[in-house]
Protein backbone atom coordinates (compact mmCIF):
# COMPACT_ATOMS: atom_id res chain seq x y z
CA UNK A 1 0.00 0.00 0.00
CA UNK A 2 1.52 3.37 -0.96
CA UNK A 3 2.20 5.78 1.87
CA UNK A 4 1.07 9.38 1.82
CA UNK A 5 3.68 12.13 2.05
CA UNK A 6 2.26 13.07 5.46
CA UNK A 7 2.68 9.48 6.66
CA UNK A 8 6.28 9.23 5.36
CA UNK A 9 7.24 12.51 7.07
CA UNK A 10 5.56 11.34 10.26
CA UNK A 11 7.36 7.99 10.29
CA UNK A 12 10.72 9.64 9.67
CA UNK A 13 10.15 12.07 12.50
CA UNK A 14 8.91 9.52 15.01
CA UNK A 15 11.59 6.91 14.29
CA UNK A 16 14.23 9.55 14.84
CA UNK A 17 12.61 11.07 17.88
CA UNK A 18 11.03 8.33 19.96
CA UNK A 19 14.09 7.60 22.07
CA UNK A 20 14.55 11.28 22.82
CA UNK A 21 10.95 11.56 23.95
CA UNK A 22 11.11 8.54 26.26
CA UNK A 23 14.30 9.88 27.78
CA UNK A 24 12.75 13.28 28.25
CA UNK A 25 9.71 11.90 30.02
CA UNK A 26 11.64 9.52 32.21
CA UNK A 27 9.68 6.52 30.96
CA UNK A 28 6.11 5.66 31.85
CA UNK A 29 4.14 7.99 34.08
CA UNK A 30 0.94 6.99 35.88
CA UNK A 31 -2.14 8.74 37.11
CA UNK A 32 -2.76 8.42 40.82
CA UNK A 33 -5.97 8.17 42.79
CA UNK A 34 -9.54 8.44 41.62
CA UNK A 35 -9.38 11.20 39.02
CA UNK A 36 -13.02 10.98 38.05
CA UNK A 37 -15.18 11.28 41.15
CA UNK A 38 -16.77 14.44 39.74
CA UNK A 39 -16.71 16.43 36.55
CA UNK A 40 -14.50 19.02 38.23
CA UNK A 41 -11.76 16.58 39.22
CA UNK A 42 -11.70 15.16 35.70
CA UNK A 43 -11.35 18.43 33.85
CA UNK A 44 -9.50 20.70 36.23
CA UNK A 45 -6.40 18.68 37.13
CA UNK A 46 -3.38 20.73 36.09
CA UNK A 47 -0.52 19.14 38.00
CA UNK A 48 1.58 16.23 36.76
CA UNK A 49 1.98 13.04 38.74
CA UNK A 50 4.92 10.76 38.33
CA UNK A 51 5.26 7.19 39.53
CA UNK A 52 2.15 6.35 41.56
CA UNK A 53 0.08 3.49 40.12
CA UNK A 54 -3.47 4.26 39.01
CA UNK A 55 -6.45 2.58 40.58
CA UNK A 56 -7.63 0.23 37.78
CA UNK A 57 -11.27 0.76 38.77
CA UNK A 58 -11.31 4.55 38.97
CA UNK A 59 -13.36 4.93 35.81
CA UNK A 60 -14.53 8.21 34.33
CA UNK A 61 -18.07 9.24 35.14
CA UNK A 62 -20.54 7.28 33.05
CA UNK A 63 -24.27 7.69 33.49
CA UNK A 64 -25.02 4.91 31.01
CA UNK A 65 -24.53 1.67 32.89
CA UNK A 66 -26.29 -1.65 33.32
CA UNK A 67 -25.19 -2.45 36.86
CA UNK A 68 -21.41 -2.19 36.56
CA UNK A 69 -21.35 -2.71 32.79
CA UNK A 70 -20.94 0.08 30.27
CA UNK A 71 -23.79 0.20 27.79
CA UNK A 72 -23.27 0.64 24.06
CA UNK A 73 -26.19 0.97 21.67
CA UNK A 74 -25.97 0.10 17.98
CA UNK A 75 -28.87 1.24 15.81
CA UNK A 76 -28.94 0.08 12.22
CA UNK A 77 -30.82 2.02 9.55
CA UNK A 78 -32.13 1.20 6.11
CA UNK A 79 -29.93 3.62 4.22
CA UNK A 80 -32.68 6.17 3.77
CA UNK A 81 -31.69 9.68 4.85
CA UNK A 82 -35.05 10.25 6.51
CA UNK A 83 -34.26 7.42 8.95
CA UNK A 84 -31.19 9.14 10.41
CA UNK A 85 -32.97 11.33 13.00
CA UNK A 86 -34.87 8.27 14.22
CA UNK A 87 -31.61 6.31 14.48
CA UNK A 88 -29.95 9.04 16.55
CA UNK A 89 -32.91 9.34 18.88
CA UNK A 90 -33.24 5.60 19.33
CA UNK A 91 -29.52 5.17 20.08
CA UNK A 92 -29.87 7.46 23.09
CA UNK A 93 -33.23 6.01 24.18
CA UNK A 94 -31.70 2.52 24.33
CA UNK A 95 -29.11 3.83 26.80
CA UNK A 96 -31.70 5.48 29.04
CA UNK A 97 -32.17 8.92 27.49
CA UNK A 98 -30.65 12.37 27.91
CA UNK A 99 -32.23 12.71 31.35
CA UNK A 100 -29.41 10.46 32.60
CA UNK A 101 -26.95 13.33 32.13
CA UNK A 102 -29.27 16.10 33.34
CA UNK A 103 -29.03 18.72 30.61
CA UNK A 104 -32.11 20.59 31.82
CA UNK A 105 -31.32 24.29 32.25
CA UNK A 106 -27.67 23.75 31.35
CA UNK A 107 -25.31 24.88 28.62
CA UNK A 108 -24.24 22.00 26.38
CA UNK A 109 -21.28 21.91 24.01
CA UNK A 110 -21.43 19.42 21.13
CA UNK A 111 -18.10 18.39 19.55
CA UNK A 112 -18.49 16.93 16.05
CA UNK A 113 -15.71 15.93 13.67
CA UNK A 114 -15.09 18.68 11.10
CA UNK A 115 -11.53 17.73 10.24
CA UNK A 116 -11.59 18.63 6.55
CA UNK A 117 -13.81 19.84 3.76
CA UNK A 118 -13.90 16.49 2.00
CA UNK A 119 -17.34 14.93 1.61
CA UNK A 120 -19.02 13.06 4.46
CA UNK A 121 -17.77 11.02 6.31
CA UNK A 122 -14.83 13.43 6.47
CA UNK A 123 -17.08 15.44 8.79
CA UNK A 124 -20.01 14.38 10.93
CA UNK A 125 -23.31 14.03 9.07
CA UNK A 126 -25.23 17.32 9.52
CA UNK A 127 -28.47 15.35 10.03
CA UNK A 128 -26.85 13.67 13.05
CA UNK A 129 -25.62 16.97 14.48
CA UNK A 130 -28.90 18.80 13.91
CA UNK A 131 -30.91 15.99 15.50
CA UNK A 132 -28.71 16.05 18.60
CA UNK A 133 -29.21 19.81 18.96
CA UNK A 134 -32.99 19.32 18.70
CA UNK A 135 -32.92 16.54 21.30
CA UNK A 136 -30.94 18.65 23.75
CA UNK A 137 -33.40 21.52 23.55
CA UNK A 138 -36.31 19.10 23.94
CA UNK A 139 -34.59 17.80 27.09
CA UNK A 140 -34.49 21.35 28.50
CA UNK A 141 -30.99 22.56 27.62
CA UNK A 142 -30.70 26.32 28.03
CA UNK A 143 -28.06 26.72 25.34
CA UNK A 144 -26.52 24.38 22.77
CA UNK A 145 -23.25 25.23 21.01
CA UNK A 146 -21.58 23.10 18.35
CA UNK A 147 -17.83 23.70 18.32
CA UNK A 148 -14.73 22.30 16.66
CA UNK A 149 -11.46 23.28 14.99
CA UNK A 150 -10.64 21.74 11.60
CA UNK A 151 -7.17 20.61 10.59
CA UNK A 152 -4.44 23.14 9.88
CA UNK A 153 -5.27 23.22 6.16
CA UNK A 154 -8.94 24.15 6.60
CA UNK A 155 -11.04 26.91 8.16
CA UNK A 156 -13.66 25.53 10.49
CA UNK A 157 -16.16 28.17 9.43
CA UNK A 158 -15.87 27.05 5.81
CA UNK A 159 -16.09 23.37 6.66
CA UNK A 160 -19.17 23.83 8.83
CA UNK A 161 -20.79 25.98 6.16
CA UNK A 162 -19.90 23.81 3.17
CA UNK A 163 -20.78 20.51 4.85
CA UNK A 164 -24.19 21.80 5.95
CA UNK A 165 -23.42 21.58 9.67
CA UNK A 166 -23.84 25.29 10.31
CA UNK A 167 -27.30 25.35 8.73
CA UNK A 168 -28.39 22.18 10.55
CA UNK A 169 -27.32 23.63 13.90
CA UNK A 170 -28.90 27.03 13.37
CA UNK A 171 -32.13 25.52 12.01
CA UNK A 172 -32.36 23.51 15.24
CA UNK A 173 -31.85 26.67 17.36
CA UNK A 174 -28.21 26.12 18.28
CA UNK A 175 -25.06 28.18 17.77
CA UNK A 176 -21.78 27.30 16.08
CA UNK A 177 -18.35 28.00 17.53
CA UNK A 178 -15.02 27.93 15.73
CA UNK A 179 -12.61 26.90 18.45
CA UNK A 180 -9.53 28.42 16.80
CA UNK A 181 -11.13 31.83 17.38
CA UNK A 182 -11.74 31.14 21.08
CA UNK A 183 -9.49 31.18 24.12
CA UNK A 184 -7.10 28.32 24.90
CA UNK A 185 -5.61 27.30 28.22
CA UNK A 186 -2.28 25.56 28.77
CA UNK A 187 -2.56 22.46 30.97
CA UNK A 188 -0.30 19.64 31.98
CA UNK A 189 -1.62 16.13 31.37
CA UNK A 190 -1.49 14.04 34.55
CA UNK A 191 -0.10 10.63 33.73
CA UNK A 192 1.01 11.72 30.27
CA UNK A 193 3.90 9.73 28.84
CA UNK A 194 3.93 10.84 25.21
CA UNK A 195 1.91 14.03 25.65
CA UNK A 196 2.63 15.86 28.90
CA UNK A 197 1.28 19.33 28.16
CA UNK A 198 -1.05 20.94 25.65
CA UNK A 199 -3.07 24.06 24.90
CA UNK A 200 -6.71 23.04 25.00
CA UNK A 201 -9.84 24.96 24.05
CA UNK A 202 -11.14 26.68 27.15
CA UNK A 203 -14.83 26.28 26.15
CA UNK A 204 -14.27 22.51 25.79
CA UNK A 205 -12.21 22.21 28.96
CA UNK A 206 -14.81 24.07 31.00
CA UNK A 207 -17.96 22.75 29.29
CA UNK A 208 -20.90 22.25 31.65
CA UNK A 209 -22.10 19.30 29.57
CA UNK A 210 -20.16 17.80 26.67
CA UNK A 211 -21.46 15.58 23.86
CA UNK A 212 -18.87 13.93 21.59
CA UNK A 213 -20.03 13.23 18.01
CA UNK A 214 -17.19 11.50 16.12
CA UNK A 215 -17.34 9.51 12.88
CA UNK A 216 -16.35 5.88 12.24
CA UNK A 217 -13.07 6.46 10.38
CA UNK A 218 -9.74 4.79 9.74
CA UNK A 219 -6.61 6.94 9.99
CA UNK A 220 -3.15 6.88 8.41
CA UNK A 221 -1.20 7.75 11.57
CA UNK A 222 -3.23 6.38 14.49
CA UNK A 223 -4.96 3.54 12.57
CA UNK A 224 -8.39 4.88 13.43
CA UNK A 225 -10.07 8.03 14.72
CA UNK A 226 -13.26 7.91 16.77
CA UNK A 227 -14.23 9.13 20.23
CA UNK A 228 -10.78 9.68 21.74
CA UNK A 229 -8.85 11.08 18.80
CA UNK A 230 -11.80 13.35 17.98
CA UNK A 231 -10.55 15.62 20.78
CA UNK A 232 -7.39 16.48 18.85
CA UNK A 233 -9.73 19.05 17.32
CA UNK A 234 -9.92 20.78 20.69
CA UNK A 235 -6.24 21.59 21.05
CA UNK A 236 -4.45 24.62 19.60
CA UNK A 237 -3.03 24.13 16.14
CA UNK A 238 0.48 24.80 17.47
CA UNK A 239 -0.11 21.90 19.89
CA UNK A 240 -1.10 19.64 17.01
CA UNK A 241 1.64 20.20 14.50
CA UNK A 242 5.20 21.53 14.43
CA UNK A 243 6.44 22.09 10.86
CA UNK A 244 10.00 21.36 12.02
CA UNK A 245 8.95 17.99 13.54
CA UNK A 246 11.16 18.43 16.59
CA UNK A 247 10.57 15.57 19.07
CA UNK A 248 8.52 16.92 21.95
CA UNK A 249 5.90 15.87 24.46
CA UNK A 250 3.95 19.08 23.85
CA UNK A 251 2.96 18.65 20.18
CA UNK A 252 0.61 15.83 19.23
CA UNK A 253 2.02 14.86 15.82
CA UNK A 254 5.64 15.18 16.96
CA UNK A 255 5.27 13.29 20.23
CA UNK A 256 6.51 9.92 18.94
CA UNK A 257 3.29 7.99 19.48
CA UNK A 258 0.12 9.88 18.52
CA UNK A 259 -2.01 6.76 18.87
CA UNK A 260 -1.26 6.51 22.59
CA UNK A 261 -1.25 10.29 22.93
CA UNK A 262 -4.89 10.32 21.76
CA UNK A 263 -5.77 8.36 24.89
CA UNK A 264 -3.64 10.61 27.09
CA UNK A 265 -5.36 13.69 25.68
CA UNK A 266 -8.66 12.13 26.73
CA UNK A 267 -7.62 12.49 30.38
CA UNK A 268 -8.44 16.18 30.04
CA UNK A 269 -11.92 15.79 28.57
CA UNK A 270 -14.67 13.50 29.77
CA UNK A 271 -17.73 13.66 27.50
CA UNK A 272 -21.05 12.96 29.13
CA UNK A 273 -22.15 11.01 26.06
CA UNK A 274 -20.68 9.79 22.78
CA UNK A 275 -23.03 9.58 19.79
CA UNK A 276 -20.97 8.25 16.90
CA UNK A 277 -21.91 8.75 13.28
CA UNK A 278 -21.58 5.54 11.28
CA UNK A 279 -24.14 6.46 8.64
CA UNK A 280 -21.15 6.31 6.31
CA UNK A 281 -17.75 5.03 7.44
CA UNK A 282 -14.22 5.49 6.13
CA UNK A 283 -13.00 1.87 6.17
CA UNK A 284 -9.58 2.48 4.61
CA UNK A 285 -7.31 5.49 4.28
CA UNK A 286 -6.15 7.16 1.07
CA UNK A 287 -3.44 9.58 0.05
CA UNK A 288 -4.87 12.72 1.63
CA UNK A 289 -6.86 13.77 4.67
CA UNK A 290 -10.09 11.79 5.03
CA UNK A 291 -9.79 10.12 1.62
CA UNK A 292 -10.11 6.40 1.11
CA UNK A 293 -12.80 3.76 0.75
CA UNK A 294 -16.23 4.67 2.12
CA UNK A 295 -19.02 2.25 2.94
CA UNK A 296 -22.70 2.90 3.65
CA UNK A 297 -22.65 1.31 7.09
CA UNK A 298 -25.98 2.88 8.14
CA UNK A 299 -25.21 2.90 11.88
CA UNK A 300 -25.37 5.11 14.93
CA UNK A 301 -23.33 3.96 17.94
CA UNK A 302 -23.80 5.57 21.36
CA UNK A 303 -22.21 5.08 24.79
CA UNK A 304 -20.99 6.87 27.89
CA UNK A 305 -17.74 4.87 27.67
CA UNK A 306 -15.13 5.88 25.09
CA UNK A 307 -13.33 2.54 25.07
CA UNK A 308 -16.59 0.64 24.64
CA UNK A 309 -17.64 3.01 21.88
CA UNK A 310 -14.38 2.71 19.99
CA UNK A 311 -14.05 -1.07 20.10
CA UNK A 312 -17.50 -1.38 18.52
CA UNK A 313 -16.55 1.12 15.82
CA UNK A 314 -13.26 -0.71 15.25
CA UNK A 315 -15.16 -3.96 14.74
CA UNK A 316 -17.12 -2.29 11.94
CA UNK A 317 -13.96 -1.18 10.11
CA UNK A 318 -12.28 -4.53 10.76
CA UNK A 319 -15.23 -6.44 9.31
CA UNK A 320 -14.48 -4.99 5.85
CA UNK A 321 -10.97 -6.44 5.86
CA UNK A 322 -9.37 -3.55 3.96
CA UNK A 323 -7.34 -1.26 6.25
CA UNK A 324 -4.21 -3.06 7.57
CA UNK A 325 -3.88 -0.76 10.58
CA UNK A 326 -7.16 -2.16 11.89
CA UNK A 327 -7.38 -5.56 10.19
CA UNK A 328 -3.96 -6.74 11.39
CA UNK A 329 -4.69 -6.14 15.10
CA UNK A 330 -7.30 -7.31 17.54
CA UNK A 331 -9.44 -4.34 18.50
CA UNK A 332 -8.17 -4.53 22.08
CA UNK A 333 -4.56 -4.40 20.83
CA UNK A 334 -4.91 -0.99 19.19
CA UNK A 335 -2.38 1.35 20.88
CA UNK A 336 -5.06 3.95 21.68
CA UNK A 337 -7.26 1.32 23.32
CA UNK A 338 -4.44 -0.26 25.30
CA UNK A 339 -3.25 3.12 26.59
CA UNK A 340 -6.83 4.11 27.46
CA UNK A 341 -7.15 0.90 29.48
CA UNK A 342 -3.93 1.68 31.35
CA UNK A 343 -5.43 5.07 32.21
CA UNK A 344 -8.81 3.56 33.22
CA UNK A 345 -10.74 5.63 30.69
CA UNK A 346 -13.35 2.90 30.29
CA UNK A 347 -14.17 -0.71 30.90
CA UNK A 348 -12.83 -4.07 29.72
CA UNK A 349 -14.65 -6.54 27.46
CA UNK A 350 -16.16 -8.41 30.42
CA UNK A 351 -17.72 -5.15 31.64
CA UNK A 352 -19.48 -4.05 28.47
CA UNK A 353 -23.01 -4.73 27.27
CA UNK A 354 -23.95 -4.02 23.65
CA UNK A 355 -27.60 -3.46 22.69
CA UNK A 356 -28.56 -3.72 19.02
CA UNK A 357 -31.68 -2.62 17.20
CA UNK A 358 -32.47 -2.26 13.51
CA UNK A 359 -34.89 -0.38 11.32
CA UNK A 360 -34.04 -2.90 8.59
CA UNK A 361 -35.27 -6.09 10.27
CA UNK A 362 -34.14 -8.66 12.84
CA UNK A 363 -32.15 -10.80 10.43
CA UNK A 364 -29.83 -7.97 9.47
CA UNK A 365 -29.22 -6.81 13.03
CA UNK A 366 -28.56 -10.38 14.18
CA UNK A 367 -25.86 -10.74 11.53
CA UNK A 368 -24.33 -7.40 12.43
CA UNK A 369 -24.36 -8.05 16.15
CA UNK A 370 -22.73 -11.44 15.74
CA UNK A 371 -19.93 -9.78 13.80
CA UNK A 372 -19.50 -7.19 16.54
CA UNK A 373 -19.47 -9.83 19.28
CA UNK A 374 -16.96 -11.97 17.37
CA UNK A 375 -14.55 -9.11 16.68
CA UNK A 376 -14.76 -7.39 20.09
CA UNK A 377 -14.90 -10.48 22.30
CA UNK A 378 -17.81 -8.95 24.23
CA UNK A 379 -20.23 -11.68 25.27
CA UNK A 380 -23.77 -11.84 23.95
CA UNK A 381 -26.24 -11.69 26.85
Amino acid sequence: MPLSRRRVIYLAATVGGAAVIVAATGGSLYLSGNMNETTTTTRKITTKTSTQQINPKSYPKNAYLDGEKSLVSVVQGTGNQEDIPKMVRRSVELLGGLEKIDVNGRSVLVKPNTNSNNAHPASTNPLVVGTIVEMLFEAGAAKVTVGDSSNINNKTSEVMRDQGIMKAVEDAGGEVMFLEDEEYTTVQIPGGKWLTETRISKPIYEAERLINVPVVKSHNVTNYTMSMKNFVGTIHRDSRFDPEWKPTTKVFHACGNPAEAAAELSILVNPDLVIMDGTKSLVSYGESDDSGEVRDTNLIIASGDRIANDIVGLSIIKSYGIWPGVVDKEVWDQPTIKRAQELSLGRDKEEIRIIGESLAGETKIDELMQTIYDLTGVSRL
